[in-house]
């Protein structure tokens, strides 16, 4: 919990989140990038490794890196959480294993474990485990931001139904 609570500090103060994922935990990475409005920050989750190194190397002070890799050793994840950790990026990981490599270039690390052998074939459960942290993390946001932030959010999904059901209203 208090991993959750420091990560949801730094959402907080951060003029940017950018979550990393690749292979399975682009899922996750995804995921994060279609709550964009709870967090109320500008947000990404680049799907291509030369384009999230891009984003790392540019990203503003205080930014937040969001490293996934169930495994901790997915290569473009711990390159680009080190480049982060580097510039002084503050680096939140989101991983199965406490004693991973991606972990020694986080400020604050949540480990997930799921007990599952992702050597021999990828089953689901490490994505949904990293899916609840990010509806926790998400939930966390929300409620911290409190009442400005639930109206403008409430406000935004009026206006998405509206928008779905065939237009936008004058």
């Amino acid at each position: 919990m208090s991993a959750l609570e420091r990560a949801v500090d730094l959402f907080e103060q951060a003029p940017s989140i950018v979550f990393l994922g690749f292979g399975a935990s682009n899922v996750i990475a995804f995921d994060a990038a279609q709550k964009v409005a709870v967090f109320g920050r500008p947000l990404s989750a680049p799907t291509d490794p030369h384009q999230a190194y891009m984003t790392v190397a540019t990203l503003p002070p205080g930014a937040v890196v969001v490293a996934i890799s169930n495994t901790g050793r997915t290569r473009e994840v711990v390159q680009l959480a080190e480049l982060a950790h580097e510039r002084g990026l503050p680096v939140v990981a989101i991983t199965g294993y406490d004693e991973s490599e991606l972990l020694q270039h986080v400020d604050v690390p949540i480990v997930v474990r799921t007990f599952e052998n992702t050597d021999r074939y990828t089953p689901s459960a490490s994505r949904i485990a990293g899916l609840a942290v990010i509806d926790a993390l998400a939930a966390a946001v929300a409620v911290r931001r409190g009442g400005e932030h639930a109206e403008e959010f409430r406000a935004m999904k009026e206006g998405l139904r509206e928008f779905r059901e065939g237009g936008m209203k004058d």
